[in-house]
């Protein structure tokens, strides 16, 4: 009996340390599209993307006034947040995608025809990828959103989160420029 208590003990304590190591407690987005239930907006990206595989296969991805469009999804559940905010950012040979939902956020990578992820929308939706600080911005008729990683982060090929496959590294920085007046219309 000791034995087998030993092995789940164990078994959690692995568990949650390596939650602890993908993932901190979360603080909110202090979005202005916070309360928006859907719509879809467009804006412009500014930054750099260092990637590095687990072989140390490196590729970096510059932005200077990049397309980029915010889409926002109803949640028909409505469990934590009204809806998701996906920012969608698509240049030859990347398409990224980063989303929050409630007090958690997710990244979604196609590089090079393989798809990465870390999600921490799961559960009680309360952790945020540990590694990557968010910051909200207002200006005039525009909201930014700026995204620096302080230090590297894995994504994952599937939802195992067994090893991480793809590391964006550490000073990678995306600044996210929302047009509020520039919202797209559903065709």
């Amino acid at each position: 009996m000791k034995y087998i208590l030993s092995i789940v003990l164990f078994s959690i304590t692995c568990f949650v340390s390596a939650q602890t190591s993908l993932s901190k407690e979360g603080h909110g987005f202090n979005s202005l599209f916070k309360k928006n239930i859907e719509g879809q907006y467009h804006g412009l990206v500014k930054g750099m993307l260092e990637f590095e595989s687990k072989t140390g296969v490196k590729s970096t991805f510059s932005f200077s006034e990049d397309s980029v469009n915010l889409k926002i999804v109803l949640d028909p559940d409505s469990i934590y947040d009204v809806s998701f905010k996906n920012y969608i950012l698509i240049k030859e040979g990347l398409h990224l995608e980063y989303r929050t939902y409630a007090m958690a956020n997710a990244l979604y990578i196609n590089l090079g025809g393989t798809k990465y992820q870390l999600s921490l929308i799961d559960g009680a939706c309360d952790n945020v990828i540990n590694g990557l600080e968010y910051e909200y911005k207002t200006s005039p008729g525009k909201e930014l959103l700026i995204l620096n990683f302080t230090d590297k982060v894995g994504l994952f090929v599937d939802r195992s989160y067994k090893e991480p496959e793809l590391f964006i590294q550490k000073g990678s920085t995306l600044v996210f420029t929302i047009d509020l007046k520039n919202h797209l219309h559903k065709s």
